[in-house]
């Protein structure tokens, strides 16, 4: 979402193997026969806001029918798409945005040998250099990231410093310190969804480690502590028990924020 749509429901188990060093190609099966998977490769997003503005996102593979779920092109309502670049011993190494047949903007990530430590931004502009904007990632614990994003060029960026945690695979705390802001998601643990919370790419790449693959039901936000009001989640689920359908609402004023559909490879 935010949306922090920050995390949904969010996107995809089938992400953490874009990030990861194994590429198991799992058992061979026939292209007309798919497996049905317990977590499906997400096929498109699509989210309506109260006032009628659409956002979309739709997913292309390497293969439907491979393990690996690696994600080559996320194409969005405008018609400009990200373009996923992979090193198959490393994993993702490159994002490339491109809009009217020109690439206007590419990201590159850096690694250890489990996590993402770091990657850097390059926004084109003509006739001058590319703004570039570093974000460093330090795992504290198992269950907790702190992300910072600065720029070394664009004087009218702010400093970014946020820390993620999560508790007992049901509870996510988001805290922003440059304001004093935070957000708590909690996760109904009956049904499942391989987009969690998650639909913006950028979160895509760091923080679906550290989340359930479970449904976010609620989201509570924090000014320096005190309650400044929380956002529902209500879902229509397939047979599977896989969201087709999420409608958030204002929990207070129970007013429609906005409504996402989705669909499924393997399905």
């Amino acid at each position: 979402m935010r949306n922090f749509h920050f995390l949904l429901v969010t996107a995809l188990l089938f992400l953490i193997s874009s990030c990861s060093v194994d590429d198991g190609a799992g058992p061979e099966n026939p292209a007309q026969e798919p497996v049905l998977y317990e977590h499906p490769m997400p096929k498109d997003i699509t989210i309506t806001s109260a006032d009628g503005s659409i956002k979309s996102m739709h997913f292309e593979y390497a293969d439907t029918n491979s393990y690996s779920g690696k994600i080559t092109k996320i194409t969005y309502e405008d018609g400009s798409y990200d373009d996923f670049i992979y090193n198959y011993d490393i994993g993702l190494v490159e994002l490339n945005r491109v809009k009217n047949g020109e690439t206007i903007e590419y990201t590159q990530f850096e690694y250890d040998s489990s996590n993402l430590l770091k990657k850097r931004r390059y926004v084109l502009r003509e006739d001058d250099e590319p703004l570039m904007y570093v974000t460093t990632f330090s795992h504290n614990t198992s269950t907790k990231t702190h992300m910072r994003q600065q720029s070394e060029n664009d004087p009218f960026f702010e400093e970014q410093s946020i820390s993620f945690q999560t508790y007992f695979n049901h509870f996510v705390f988001v805290e922003n310190l440059n304001n004093n802001t935070s957000s708590s998601f909690e996760y109904t643990t009956e049904t499942y969804s391989p987009y969690v919370f998650v639909t913006n790419r950028e979160n895509l790449l760091w923080i679906f480690f550290y989340i359930t693959d479970r449904n976010c039901t609620m989201e509570r936000k924090y000014i320096d502590g005190v309650n400044a009001g929380q956002d529902r989640y209500d879902y229509i689920y397939n047979e599977e028990k896989f969201p087709v359908e999420v409608k958030k609402y204002n929990n207070a004023s129970n007013e429609l924020l906005e409504t996402t559909t989705y669909s499924y490879y393997n399905l």
